[in-house]
C-alpha cells in the first residue's frame, strides 16, 4: 500500500491519522512526505509503516494494492496506468473533479471524511472488494493500448498535411482520435 505524501494543508495531521488507521492492519505502508514534513515529527513509527521524503512512485504503484492519494492528475494517471485502486482524498476543486471521475469508473473510493475510522474502512473495502482493482486494471489496459503522444503527433501530422483535402476536412476525426489518445488524461476537467 502506498500513501502519497505532499498534501497541501493538513499533511502532518493526516499522516498521523493514516498511521493510526493502518497500524493494526495486516498491510505494509509507505508514506512519501516530501520536504515539507520532517520524518521525526511523525514520532515513533509502527512496524508496518515506513516514511520517506521521496520514492519511485511508479515502482511503488506497480506493487501497491491500494493508493491513498490527494487526486492530482499525475498521481491518478500513474495509479491507473499501474492498475492500483485508490482511496481518494482531494484537496482542491480540480482534484475533486478527478476524484469524482475515478469513482465513476469504479477504480476508487472517495473518503467521506479523514477520520481514522473512515480511512481504515476505505482501505479495507478496497482490499476486500476486487471490483476496484479490476476497474483499475481495465483502465491500465486502456492506457497501455493508446499510442500516446507519438501516435497523436503522427495522426495530427497526417491530417493537417493533406494537400488536396478541403480546409477543415478530417478535423472531427482528428479531434476524436486525439480524445481517444488522451481520454484519461482529461477526465472530469
Amino acid at each position: 500500500m502506498s500513501l502519497w505524501g505532499r498534501l497541501l494543508m493538513t499533511g502532518l495531521i493526516f499522516y498521523r491519522k493514516c498511521m493510526d488507521a493502518l497500524k493494526s492492519m495486516d498491510v505494509d505502508v509507505i508514506i512519501s512526505c516530501g520536504d515539507a514534513i520532517n520524518r521525526e515529527e511523525l514520532g515513533e513509527l509502527p512496524d508496518n509503516i515506513q516514511v520517506f521524503p521521496y520514492v519511485d512512485q511508479l515502482d511503488i504503484l506497480a506493487k501497491a494494492d491500494v493508493f491513498i492519494t490527494h487526486c492530482g492528475m499525475n498521481s491518478v494517471s500513474e495509479s491507473l496506468y499501474m492498475a492500483a485502486p485508490m482511496v481518494l482524498y482531494p484537496q482542491t476543486g480540480e482534484q475533486y473533479a478527478v476524484a469524482r471521475r475515478v469513482t465513476e469508473i469504479g477504480a476508487g473510493i472517495m473518503l467521506k471524511n479523514d477520520s481514522t475510522e473512515s480511512l481504515r474502512a476505505a482501505v479495507q473495502e478496497i482490499l476486500d472488494n476486487k471490483v476496484y482493482g479490476n476497474a483499475a486494471k481495465e483502465c491500465s489496459v486502456d492506457f497501455r493500448a493508446c499510442p500516446g503522444t507519438a501516435g497523436a503527433a503522427e495522426f495530427t501530422k497526417k491530417k493537417i498535411y493533406l494537400p488536396d483535402a478541403p480546409q477543415g476536412a478530417g478535423l472531427m476525426e482528428m479531434l476524436f482520435h486525439l480524445t481517444r489518445v488522451c481520454h484519461y488524461l482529461t477526465i472530469g476537467i
